[in-house]
């Protein structure tokens, strides 16, 4: 089975509050958790997540996301 149709809903859920430059990101990171052979570090996710967007956005993008819950 896929695992956009079995995580889709879940993950295309967070497209409205994150628009879409940021959702095209968030895609990426999940994707490439998921599919990371090697060590989890940033740069193995992003080439594991076949980003549409450069390295450094991607890096950009968790470094400045808020997140905690809470605020």
């Amino acid at each position: 089975m896929h695992w956009e149709s079995l995580l889709g809903p879940v993950i295309y859920g967070f497209h409205a509050t994150l628009g879409s430059r940021n959702f095209a990101h968030f895609l990426t990171y999940i994707r490439g958790a998921i599919f990371c052979e090697h060590r989890h570090r940033v740069t193995d996710i992003y080439l594991a997540g076949k980003a549409k967007r450069s390295y450094w956005a991607l890096v950009k993008f968790l470094g400045r996301a808020k997140w905690d819950a809470g605020h």
